[in-house]
């Protein structure tokens, strides 16, 4: 296990952290494989120095290897950021309480982390979830704790609500970045501008939205595959706008935006994340649409919306803009990404913005789910129907999950093409200018000859 830990830790130094100039200069070094085996933690039973060994080795260097395949930085200039200072009224630890809290910064129980529907940066600008601990780890043996992956062996769709940061960024320990690693200042003007990399702000907002997902052929991590996002950002923000996603409401406004993260075989291979294709829908802001009644023929037309066919010469003009961005993460491997998480234990509490079961209007049904903590991602399974029902982060986006089904199922080819239906390569551009990867999705450069 300790072997293994260090194989991981050298490979992701090699990869993340050392300039091509260095590489080259030590290219006579032999460097480990990944390992093949995933560990899990050592029992009682088998001793306080493979617990040590798990604890303080194996399980930090595979954290970034158990969500991604392949993308994921260190992060810089903090791995595992110190907790936010502390809070009287405890929306510091509610929001976010990391998977690495040891006894001196004090561990997180099974309510903690949970964040909730947020909308700025500081615990403050958080409305909680209300929560009830009925267990503990030990209370419950691992033979009767609920599953820790999605369902569906690696083909998914499921409803989305929640609340989301745009850019998404991760904790870090710069007070002067509102302990975040996106040091952009909040910009309320820009709101509904989900354009990167090139905006220079970040904003919140509440959000529905549908997730489609299949791994390439047997579901390996480093195996591929296709992501989509179809997602609306609801207008206003703030807490009105909070108060109101949170009762079942729609924004006034909407912005629809499409992100398809797309990473083949070959790419997986090399730890190549892929790109991410972002579909800026901009004719899609009338705010009666993708309401959440059963009975609406227009509540799947933002679910299932096409990909935009916009010459590359309207970068942003006509209905729509295609983006093609390098993938700053790596496809998510939603099947094992959680097999070494921390189990929190079981908690009690209605899941917010929808009924996890149907995606219908929310209710004050109260369910259990289990709890596990990854870095700073929190999964919440239900204990009755072994499927998640609520994913969170502090500044990465949270979203209550229900009406779970087959993508293929749900958005068949006869609709828009299908939800594999990529654009066309002559509708995308390149921001950056510079991008290897994006090359292929991007109209090919003239050349004199």
């Amino acid at each position: 296990m300790q072997r293994d830990g260090h194989c991981l830790e050298t490979v992701m130094w090699w990869v993340h952290h050392l300039p091509e100039h260095k590489k080259k200069k030590l290219s006579h070094l032999t460097l480990p494989r990944m390992p093949l085996t995933a560990w899990r933690e050592p029992t009682e039973a088998e001793g306080d120095s493979a617990k040590v060994v798990y604890e303080l080795s194996y399980n930090p260097s595979s954290s970034c290897l158990a969500c991604h395949g392949g993308g994921i930085d260190a992060q810089d200039p903090n791995k595992e950021p110190p907790p936010l200072p502390r809070q009287v009224n405890g929306l510091d630890r509610a929001r976010r309480c990391d998977e690495w809290y040891g006894v001196e910064d004090g561990l997180c129980n099974a309510c903690e982390g949970m964040a909730g529907h947020y909308y700025g940066d500081t615990p403050d600008d958080t409305i909680p979830i209300e929560c009830e601990i009925v267990g503990t780890p030990e209370d419950i043996p691992e033979e009767k704790r609920s599953g820790r992956s999605f369902p569906g062996n690696g083909a998914f769709a499921v409803e989305m609500r929640g609340s989301d940061r745009w850019p998404r960024a991760s904790p870090s320990a710069n007070a002067k970045c509102s302990f975040t690693t996106d040091c952009s200042p909040y910009n309320a003007s820009m709101e509904g501008q989900p354009t990167p990399p090139t905006v220079n702000g970040h904003w919140y907002s509440g959000i529905r939205g549908l997730l489609y997902m299949d791994h390439n052929p047997n579901n390996t991590q480093y195996g591929g595959g296709l992501l989509r996002h179809e997602t609306v950002y609801q207008f206003p923000s703030g807490l009105e706008g909070a108060k109101r996603d949170l009762a079942g409401g729609a924004g006034d406004t909407n912005m629809h935006l499409t992100e398809i993260h797309v990473q083949t075989p070959e790419m997986a291979a090399v730890a190549d994340p892929g790109i991410m294709l972002n579909l800026v829908h901009m004719n899609w802001t009338d705010g009666s649409r993708g309401r959440t009644t059963m009975d609406s023929v227009k509540d799947f037309e933002w679910r299932r919306l096409p990909s935009p066919p916009v010459p590359a010469t309207q970068e942003f003009g006509g209905n729509a803009i295609c983006v093609c961005v390098p993938d700053p993460a790596g496809l998510p491997f939603f099947e094992h990404a959680f097999d070494n998480a921390t189990y929190k234990g079981p908690v009690r509490f209605a899941v917010p913005w929808q009924t996890s079961e149907t995606y219908g209007p929310p209710s004050d049904k109260k369910i259990v789910a289990d709890h596990y903590a990854k870095w700073s991602f929190h999964l919440f399974v239900s204990v009755e129907t072994n499927k998640p029902v609520l994913f969170s982060s502090p500044y990465g986006g949270i979203a209550s999950y229900g009406n779970w089904s087959s993508p293929d199922v749900l958005w068949p080819t006869d609709v828009n093409g299908g939800w594999r239906n990529l654009p066309t390569r002559d509708s995308c551009f390149d921001p950056t200018k510079k991008s290897e990867t994006c090359k292929a999705y991007i109209p090919a450069e003239i050349q004199t000859v």
